[in-house]
Protein backbone atom coordinates (compact mmCIF):
# COMPACT_ATOMS: atom_id res chain seq x y z
CA UNK A 1 0.00 0.00 0.00
CA UNK A 2 1.83 3.24 -1.29
CA UNK A 3 -0.72 5.47 1.24
CA UNK A 4 -2.25 5.46 4.37
CA UNK A 5 -5.06 7.45 5.45
CA UNK A 6 -3.33 8.82 8.52
CA UNK A 7 -0.11 9.78 6.16
CA UNK A 8 0.64 12.82 4.71
CA UNK A 9 0.66 13.85 0.81
CA UNK A 10 4.06 14.66 -0.65
CA UNK A 11 3.09 17.95 -2.50
CA UNK A 12 4.52 20.36 -4.89
CA UNK A 13 3.37 23.73 -4.58
CA UNK A 14 4.46 25.92 -7.71
CA UNK A 15 3.27 29.29 -7.05
CA UNK A 16 3.46 31.76 -10.22
CA UNK A 17 2.81 35.51 -8.52
CA UNK A 18 0.28 37.70 -10.43
CA UNK A 19 -0.94 35.29 -12.51
CA UNK A 20 -4.93 34.89 -13.04
CA UNK A 21 -7.01 31.89 -13.94
CA UNK A 22 -7.95 33.49 -16.87
CA UNK A 23 -4.21 34.74 -18.06
CA UNK A 24 -2.53 31.56 -17.57
CA UNK A 25 -5.24 30.15 -20.26
CA UNK A 26 -3.89 32.64 -22.53
CA UNK A 27 -0.40 32.92 -21.69
CA UNK A 28 0.38 29.02 -21.10
CA UNK A 29 -2.14 27.12 -23.90
CA UNK A 30 0.69 24.30 -23.66
CA UNK A 31 0.24 23.76 -20.39
CA UNK A 32 -3.57 24.21 -20.17
CA UNK A 33 -3.79 22.12 -22.62
CA UNK A 34 -1.61 19.36 -20.72
CA UNK A 35 -3.94 20.05 -17.88
CA UNK A 36 -7.40 19.93 -19.69
CA UNK A 37 -6.50 17.03 -21.51
CA UNK A 38 -6.61 15.26 -18.13
CA UNK A 39 -9.53 17.18 -16.12
CA UNK A 40 -11.85 13.77 -15.87
CA UNK A 41 -9.81 11.54 -17.58
CA UNK A 42 -7.43 8.57 -16.74
CA UNK A 43 -4.68 7.82 -18.90
CA UNK A 44 -4.26 3.83 -18.81
CA UNK A 45 -0.81 4.14 -16.97
CA UNK A 46 -0.87 7.28 -14.81
CA UNK A 47 -4.39 7.72 -13.20
CA UNK A 48 -3.88 10.84 -12.16
CA UNK A 49 -7.15 13.69 -12.44
CA UNK A 50 -6.64 17.44 -12.32
CA UNK A 51 -9.12 19.46 -10.85
CA UNK A 52 -9.65 23.38 -10.69
CA UNK A 53 -11.23 25.55 -8.23
CA UNK A 54 -12.68 28.64 -10.01
CA UNK A 55 -14.10 30.54 -7.86
CA UNK A 56 -10.92 30.66 -6.12
CA UNK A 57 -10.79 34.44 -4.95
CA UNK A 58 -7.90 37.52 -3.05
CA UNK A 59 -8.05 38.58 0.28
CA UNK A 60 -6.27 41.78 0.03
CA UNK A 61 -4.89 43.31 -3.00
CA UNK A 62 -1.11 42.05 -3.53
CA UNK A 63 1.20 39.34 -2.45
CA UNK A 64 1.21 39.57 1.38
CA UNK A 65 -2.16 39.74 1.59
CA UNK A 66 -2.79 36.35 -0.26
CA UNK A 67 0.31 34.19 0.30
CA UNK A 68 0.89 34.78 3.91
CA UNK A 69 -3.20 33.05 5.00
CA UNK A 70 -2.51 30.45 2.14
CA UNK A 71 0.99 29.31 3.93
CA UNK A 72 -0.25 30.12 7.26
CA UNK A 73 -3.53 31.14 8.40
CA UNK A 74 -3.21 34.81 8.83
CA UNK A 75 -2.86 37.99 7.39
CA UNK A 76 0.56 39.78 8.21
CA UNK A 77 0.99 43.43 8.21
CA UNK A 78 4.11 43.04 9.84
CA UNK A 79 3.75 43.85 13.33
CA UNK A 80 5.39 40.93 16.33
CA UNK A 81 2.45 39.61 17.20
CA UNK A 82 1.24 38.56 14.12
CA UNK A 83 5.03 37.43 12.65
CA UNK A 84 4.60 35.05 15.94
CA UNK A 85 1.74 33.67 15.06
CA UNK A 86 2.72 32.60 11.40
CA UNK A 87 6.09 31.48 12.86
CA UNK A 88 3.53 28.59 14.32
CA UNK A 89 1.30 28.19 12.01
CA UNK A 90 2.65 28.04 8.50
CA UNK A 91 2.48 24.75 6.85
CA UNK A 92 6.09 24.06 6.89
CA UNK A 93 6.14 24.70 10.96
CA UNK A 94 3.51 22.52 11.20
CA UNK A 95 4.69 19.47 9.37
CA UNK A 96 8.29 19.79 11.17
CA UNK A 97 6.71 19.96 13.84
CA UNK A 98 4.66 16.67 13.93
CA UNK A 99 6.96 14.29 11.25
CA UNK A 100 10.56 15.66 12.05
CA UNK A 101 13.07 14.25 9.77
CA UNK A 102 10.34 12.04 7.83
CA UNK A 103 9.25 15.64 6.53
CA UNK A 104 11.82 16.88 4.21
CA UNK A 105 11.08 20.89 3.67
CA UNK A 106 12.10 23.29 1.13
CA UNK A 107 11.40 26.43 -1.19
CA UNK A 108 12.87 27.64 -3.70
CA UNK A 109 12.08 31.18 -5.13
CA UNK A 110 13.03 32.91 -8.50
CA UNK A 111 13.10 36.42 -6.93
CA UNK A 112 15.65 38.44 -4.78
CA UNK A 113 13.61 38.81 -1.77
CA UNK A 114 9.91 38.11 -1.39
CA UNK A 115 8.46 34.90 -1.05
CA UNK A 116 10.64 33.67 2.24
CA UNK A 117 11.51 37.49 3.38
CA UNK A 118 7.91 36.99 4.67
CA UNK A 119 8.89 33.73 6.35
CA UNK A 120 11.88 35.24 8.19
CA UNK A 121 10.33 37.66 9.25
CA UNK A 122 8.16 35.81 11.22
CA UNK A 123 10.82 33.05 12.34
CA UNK A 124 13.63 35.55 13.30
CA UNK A 125 11.00 37.44 15.35
CA UNK A 126 13.13 40.76 14.24
CA UNK A 127 10.06 42.69 13.19
CA UNK A 128 11.61 45.98 14.07
CA UNK A 129 14.64 45.38 11.90
CA UNK A 130 13.57 42.79 9.69
CA UNK A 131 15.25 42.76 6.73
CA UNK A 132 12.48 42.77 4.37
CA UNK A 133 10.96 44.07 1.65
CA UNK A 134 9.19 46.60 2.63
CA UNK A 135 12.00 48.04 4.90
CA UNK A 136 13.57 48.99 1.27
CA UNK A 137 16.39 46.12 2.50
CA UNK A 138 17.20 43.34 0.13
CA UNK A 139 17.96 39.96 0.26
CA UNK A 140 20.72 39.04 -1.72
CA UNK A 141 22.97 36.71 -0.46
CA UNK A 142 21.98 33.53 -0.86
CA UNK A 143 20.35 30.87 1.50
CA UNK A 144 19.27 33.58 4.52
CA UNK A 145 18.64 33.62 8.05
CA UNK A 146 18.42 29.86 10.20
CA UNK A 147 14.57 28.55 9.42
CA UNK A 148 14.32 25.82 11.80
CA UNK A 149 11.57 24.31 9.93
CA UNK A 150 13.38 24.12 6.13
CA UNK A 151 15.43 21.51 5.32
CA UNK A 152 16.43 23.19 2.14
CA UNK A 153 15.98 27.09 1.81
CA UNK A 154 17.10 28.72 -2.07
CA UNK A 155 15.39 32.31 -1.90
CA UNK A 156 18.27 34.40 -3.39
CA UNK A 157 19.86 32.04 -5.85
CA UNK A 158 17.90 33.45 -8.53
CA UNK A 159 18.59 37.09 -7.50
CA UNK A 160 20.48 39.42 -10.42
CA UNK A 161 20.83 42.98 -9.70
CA UNK A 162 19.15 43.37 -12.99
CA UNK A 163 15.69 42.28 -11.84
CA UNK A 164 15.18 42.62 -8.20
CA UNK A 165 11.94 43.09 -6.19
CA UNK A 166 9.16 45.78 -7.39
CA UNK A 167 11.75 47.61 -9.82
CA UNK A 168 11.52 44.85 -12.00
CA UNK A 169 8.17 45.99 -12.85
CA UNK A 170 10.17 49.07 -15.10
CA UNK A 171 11.78 49.58 -18.49
CA UNK A 172 15.39 50.00 -18.65
CA UNK A 173 17.99 48.05 -16.65
CA UNK A 174 15.77 46.98 -13.95
CA UNK A 175 13.44 45.23 -16.36
CA UNK A 176 11.99 41.89 -15.28
CA UNK A 177 12.04 41.17 -18.99
CA UNK A 178 16.21 40.62 -18.50
CA UNK A 179 15.25 37.32 -16.24
CA UNK A 180 18.39 35.09 -17.99
CA UNK A 181 21.60 34.03 -15.69
CA UNK A 182 24.13 32.37 -17.40
CA UNK A 183 21.97 32.29 -20.80
CA UNK A 184 19.44 30.71 -19.29
CA UNK A 185 15.39 31.81 -17.83
CA UNK A 186 15.65 31.99 -14.42
CA UNK A 187 12.41 30.14 -14.37
CA UNK A 188 14.63 27.17 -16.00
CA UNK A 189 16.88 27.08 -13.35
CA UNK A 190 14.04 27.37 -10.30
CA UNK A 191 12.66 23.99 -12.36
CA UNK A 192 15.33 22.15 -12.80
CA UNK A 193 16.30 22.83 -9.03
CA UNK A 194 13.04 21.61 -8.25
CA UNK A 195 13.38 18.58 -10.42
CA UNK A 196 16.43 17.69 -9.03
CA UNK A 197 15.38 17.68 -5.18
CA UNK A 198 12.03 15.87 -6.17
CA UNK A 199 14.01 13.06 -7.99
CA UNK A 200 16.71 12.49 -5.13
CA UNK A 201 13.72 12.79 -3.05
CA UNK A 202 11.97 10.00 -4.92
CA UNK A 203 14.83 8.05 -5.27
CA UNK A 204 15.34 7.58 -1.69
CA UNK A 205 11.86 6.42 -1.78
CA UNK A 206 12.24 4.07 -4.30
CA UNK A 207 15.32 2.63 -2.41
CA UNK A 208 12.68 1.40 0.71
CA UNK A 209 12.29 4.97 2.57
CA UNK A 210 8.46 4.92 2.17
CA UNK A 211 8.31 6.76 5.47
CA UNK A 212 10.18 9.49 4.15
CA UNK A 213 7.76 12.58 2.93
CA UNK A 214 8.33 16.45 1.40
CA UNK A 215 6.74 19.46 1.57
CA UNK A 216 8.39 22.23 -1.31
CA UNK A 217 7.54 25.22 -2.93
CA UNK A 218 8.79 26.41 -6.18
CA UNK A 219 7.66 30.68 -6.59
CA UNK A 220 8.17 32.24 -10.00
CA UNK A 221 8.02 35.88 -10.66
CA UNK A 222 7.62 35.89 -14.21
CA UNK A 223 3.71 36.96 -14.46
CA UNK A 224 4.75 40.02 -12.41
CA UNK A 225 5.04 42.71 -14.87
CA UNK A 226 2.67 44.32 -17.27
CA UNK A 227 2.80 42.80 -20.79
CA UNK A 228 2.48 39.67 -20.26
CA UNK A 229 5.07 38.40 -22.17
CA UNK A 230 7.41 36.95 -20.16
CA UNK A 231 5.04 34.33 -18.50
CA UNK A 232 4.01 33.26 -22.01
CA UNK A 233 8.15 32.45 -22.32
CA UNK A 234 8.22 29.64 -19.90
CA UNK A 235 4.62 27.83 -21.28
CA UNK A 236 7.26 25.03 -23.24
CA UNK A 237 9.53 24.75 -19.99
CA UNK A 238 6.46 24.24 -17.28
CA UNK A 239 4.31 22.00 -19.96
CA UNK A 240 7.93 19.67 -20.20
CA UNK A 241 8.39 19.84 -16.40
CA UNK A 242 4.73 18.55 -15.75
CA UNK A 243 5.42 15.65 -18.72
CA UNK A 244 9.15 14.35 -16.93
CA UNK A 245 7.14 14.03 -13.32
CA UNK A 246 4.35 12.53 -15.49
CA UNK A 247 6.56 10.02 -17.44
CA UNK A 248 9.93 9.63 -16.32
CA UNK A 249 9.58 9.98 -12.52
CA UNK A 250 6.09 8.52 -12.52
CA UNK A 251 4.95 10.99 -9.97
CA UNK A 252 1.15 11.55 -10.47
CA UNK A 253 0.91 7.07 -10.56
CA UNK A 254 1.80 7.75 -6.63
CA UNK A 255 -1.75 8.17 -5.06
CA UNK A 256 0.86 9.46 -2.37
CA UNK A 257 2.18 12.41 -4.19
CA UNK A 258 -0.07 15.83 -5.14
CA UNK A 259 1.09 19.14 -7.04
CA UNK A 260 -0.59 22.02 -6.28
CA UNK A 261 -0.54 24.75 -9.35
CA UNK A 262 -2.11 28.33 -8.00
CA UNK A 263 -1.24 32.05 -7.92
CA UNK A 264 -1.83 34.58 -5.05
CA UNK A 265 -3.20 37.27 -7.20
CA UNK A 266 -3.95 37.71 -10.96
CA UNK A 267 -2.21 40.72 -12.89
CA UNK A 268 -2.34 44.28 -11.07
CA UNK A 269 -0.19 46.13 -13.67
CA UNK A 270 -0.02 47.13 -17.33
CA UNK A 271 -2.92 48.56 -19.36
CA UNK A 272 -5.28 45.75 -19.24
CA UNK A 273 -5.84 46.28 -15.79
CA UNK A 274 -5.24 49.59 -15.40
CA UNK A 275 -8.22 50.88 -18.19
CA UNK A 276 -10.32 47.42 -18.31
CA UNK A 277 -12.89 46.29 -15.79
CA UNK A 278 -12.29 42.91 -16.62
CA UNK A 279 -8.72 43.27 -15.75
CA UNK A 280 -9.43 44.50 -12.80
CA UNK A 281 -11.98 41.25 -12.03
CA UNK A 282 -9.39 39.12 -13.29
CA UNK A 283 -7.04 40.04 -10.48
CA UNK A 284 -9.40 38.66 -7.78
CA UNK A 285 -9.81 35.43 -9.02
CA UNK A 286 -6.10 33.41 -9.32
CA UNK A 287 -5.29 30.30 -10.34
CA UNK A 288 -5.70 27.15 -8.29
CA UNK A 289 -5.33 23.37 -9.43
CA UNK A 290 -4.62 20.49 -7.92
CA UNK A 291 -2.90 17.90 -10.32
CA UNK A 292 -2.87 13.92 -8.61
CA UNK A 293 -5.03 11.30 -7.29
CA UNK A 294 -8.05 13.18 -5.95
CA UNK A 295 -7.45 15.08 -2.72
CA UNK A 296 -10.93 13.72 -1.04
CA UNK A 297 -10.84 10.08 0.54
CA UNK A 298 -14.39 9.00 0.65
CA UNK A 299 -17.72 10.24 -1.23
CA UNK A 300 -18.91 12.80 1.00
CA UNK A 301 -15.08 14.70 0.88
CA UNK A 302 -15.40 14.16 -3.13
CA UNK A 303 -18.77 15.75 -3.12
CA UNK A 304 -17.98 18.38 -1.12
CA UNK A 305 -14.58 18.91 -3.20
CA UNK A 306 -17.04 19.00 -6.39
CA UNK A 307 -19.21 21.76 -4.96
CA UNK A 308 -16.44 24.04 -3.26
CA UNK A 309 -14.86 23.93 -6.77
CA UNK A 310 -17.78 25.62 -8.06
CA UNK A 311 -18.26 28.17 -5.45
CA UNK A 312 -16.75 31.27 -3.66
CA UNK A 313 -13.13 29.57 -2.02
CA UNK A 314 -9.86 31.94 -0.52
CA UNK A 315 -6.75 31.46 0.53
CA UNK A 316 -8.15 30.69 4.00
CA UNK A 317 -10.02 27.93 2.84
CA UNK A 318 -6.77 26.97 0.68
CA UNK A 319 -4.52 26.88 3.85
CA UNK A 320 -7.16 24.50 5.90
CA UNK A 321 -6.65 22.10 2.71
CA UNK A 322 -3.36 21.99 2.93
CA UNK A 323 -2.99 21.27 6.81
CA UNK A 324 -6.13 18.49 5.68
CA UNK A 325 -3.40 17.18 3.10
CA UNK A 326 -0.27 17.14 5.57
CA UNK A 327 -2.28 15.86 8.35
CA UNK A 328 -1.75 18.72 10.58
CA UNK A 329 -3.92 20.39 13.07
CA UNK A 330 -4.19 24.33 12.75
CA UNK A 331 -3.43 26.46 15.48
CA UNK A 332 -6.88 27.80 16.67
CA UNK A 333 -5.72 31.30 16.72
CA UNK A 334 -5.29 31.46 12.61
CA UNK A 335 -9.36 30.02 12.48
CA UNK A 336 -11.25 32.83 10.29
CA UNK A 337 -14.14 30.92 9.61
CA UNK A 338 -12.15 28.90 6.89
CA UNK A 339 -13.11 25.42 5.50
CA UNK A 340 -11.16 22.69 3.87
CA UNK A 341 -12.16 22.46 0.22
CA UNK A 342 -13.61 18.85 1.41
CA UNK A 343 -15.31 19.91 4.82
CA UNK A 344 -18.40 18.12 5.29
CA UNK A 345 -20.51 21.27 5.22
CA UNK A 346 -19.92 22.02 1.62
CA UNK A 347 -21.73 18.76 0.80
CA UNK A 348 -24.86 19.46 2.97
CA UNK A 349 -27.24 22.24 2.21
CA UNK A 350 -28.64 22.01 5.77
CA UNK A 351 -25.70 22.03 7.54
CA UNK A 352 -25.57 25.21 9.75
CA UNK A 353 -21.91 25.89 8.38
CA UNK A 354 -22.46 25.47 5.34
CA UNK A 355 -20.89 28.11 3.16
CA UNK A 356 -23.02 28.74 0.32
CA UNK A 357 -25.48 29.98 2.51
CA UNK A 358 -23.42 32.92 4.11
CA UNK A 359 -20.65 33.85 1.61
CA UNK A 360 -22.87 36.56 -0.18
CA UNK A 361 -20.14 39.26 0.74
CA UNK A 362 -16.36 40.08 0.65
CA UNK A 363 -17.21 40.57 4.23
CA UNK A 364 -18.80 37.40 5.08
CA UNK A 365 -15.58 35.79 3.30
CA UNK A 366 -12.98 37.63 5.54
CA UNK A 367 -11.81 39.83 2.71
CA UNK A 368 -10.86 43.63 2.98
CA UNK A 369 -13.59 43.95 -0.10
CA UNK A 370 -11.11 42.54 -2.17
CA UNK A 371 -12.97 39.36 -3.59
CA UNK A 372 -14.13 38.69 -6.67
CA UNK A 373 -17.88 39.22 -5.05
CA UNK A 374 -17.50 42.84 -5.05
CA UNK A 375 -18.10 43.05 -8.36
CA UNK A 376 -20.89 41.78 -7.78
CA UNK A 377 -21.32 44.43 -4.81
CA UNK A 378 -21.17 47.68 -6.10
CA UNK A 379 -21.64 46.27 -9.94
CA UNK A 380 -19.24 44.94 -12.52
CA UNK A 381 -18.72 48.21 -14.68
CA UNK A 382 -18.54 50.04 -10.95
CA UNK A 383 -15.44 51.54 -9.36
CA UNK A 384 -13.20 48.74 -8.51
CA UNK A 385 -10.34 49.10 -6.35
Amino acid sequence: VLFRSDEPRNLIMLVLDAVSRQEFLRSLPLTSSFLRMNTFRFRSKTKFVVQEWKGHTTIGHSTWMNLAPTVGGSILNHNRSEAELLSKSNIWNLAKARYGNRMYTSIISGTCSHTTDMLADSTLLDVENKYSARSKSKLMGGAGGPLAFMDKDQFASMCHVDFGGLEGNFQGPNSITRRCIARRHVHDHVLEYTEDLIFHTLVSEKGGNLSKHFLHMSYFMEGHEGTHSVLAGMDLSLYRFLRRLEVVYEFFSNPKNLLLLMSDHGNHMGPYYEWSSLGKAERRNPLLVFIGSPIAENELQHQAAKVSSESATNAYDLYATLCDILRVHRPLEVLQKPLSFISEPWADMNHENNPRKVRNSCASMNSQDDCILGLCEKGFGGTVT
